[in-house]
């Protein structure tokens, strides 16, 4: 049987201490004043976590609308990406058969030129002859060789001959314009075309626009997360400016006073819970070698006037 008078009891203690800074509106605790689990024991100022809160839930809707239209986009970016490919396939092989069409028009134009060519010279040939006829017959007439119906025919024969050699010459003038607006047509055709080549490139780029736009839509997404857990911390920092504590026992090592200026972190005060006690006995080296956990012991306390206590031995000290 051993016994010692070097003991004391001992209890948990509870560091209470701000999570937030700010400054202090409230205390409702006082020293050696039993408080129960969930009491406010401290109040800060909340007025600027209120802003906090309010702008992070504003910043969050906000996210959450760009999240909402960057994934609408998504779908009508794949749907118009694939329409738009099949409308420019379709504007090439159109402005191809355009410039196709324009080319045999310059075919054609330039074998009408060929064609009024060979008539002018032809009318042209004529003409000349008619002409010398005339003049050949005009002399013949002087001399009374040839009747004037005779010289008036050569003269008729030679109008139509001018005539007909003035018209030729308005058909090459015609087919010389008609190659001129041909051509202008083809490099028309040609340029659509191009036009239209570009237009079927820049379509069938749908892909990498359909990559990017979901890419935006998932960082419109996280960005949206970032923002709920920003509201959920802004919350909690709201909630924080009420202290409370944290189990059942008695008030002590209060430092906090109204109108205080606190700072994360710092300490307030402490709660003793006395649900839980036990005594911290000091035994002589000599004394501990029949000692082991769940021997029964009697503790008297002199608070009490001596009263026993039953326990046990819970632990022995490592040291």
């Amino acid at each position: 049987l051993q016994s010692t008078d070097d003991a004391q009891v001992d209890a948990h203690v509870t560091p209470i201490a701000a999570r937030v800074g700010g400054t202090v509106l409230k205390v409702n605790v006082a020293d050696n004043q039993l408080v129960e689990a969930g009491t406010v024991l401290v109040e800060i100022d909340p007025r600027d976590y209120e802003v906090a809160l309010q702008r992070a839930k504003a910043e969050l809707a906000d996210a959450e609308a760009a999240a909402q239209a960057a994934n609408a986009a998504v779908p009508i970016i794949a749907t118009t990406g694939t329409s738009n490919v099949s409308t420019a396939q379709g504007g090439v092989a159109q402005a191809a058969a355009g410039a196709e069409e324009a080319q045999r028009s310059v075919e054609a134009a330039r074998a009408r030129l060929v064609t009024a060519q060979a008539r002018l010279r032809e009318t042209e040939a004529t003409a000349t002859k008619n002409a010398k006829d005339v003049e050949r017959l005009r002399m013949l007439l002087a001399k009374d060789e040839i009747s004037q119906q005779q010289f008036d025919a050569a003269v008729g024969a030679a109008d139509a001959a001018r005539a007909a050699a003035d018209s030729a010459r308005s058909q090459v003038a015609e087919a010389e314009l008609g190659i001129r607006v041909a051509e202008s047509r083809v490099a028309q055709a040609k340029a659509g075309e191009q036009q239209a080549q570009a237009g079927l490139r820049s379509a069938q780029t749908a892909p990498e626009q359909i990559t990017q736009t979901r890419a935006r839509a998932a960082g419109a997404a996280a960005h949206a997360q970032q923002m709920a857990a920003v509201v959920k911390q802004a919350e909690l920092n709201l909630e924080y400016t009420k202290i409370k504590a944290p189990v059942k026992g008695i008030v002590s090592r209060k430092s906090v006073e109204v109108g205080q200026v606190v700072q994360p972190g710092q300490p307030l005060m402490a709660i003793i819970a006395l649900d839980r006690v036990w005594a911290t006995a000091n035994f002589k080296e000599t004394q501990l070698e029949d000692m082991r956990p769940g021997q029964v012991a009697t503790i008297k306390v002199d608070a009490y006037g001596g009263r026993e206590f039953r326990g046990k031995v819970e632990s022995l000290a490592a040291a």
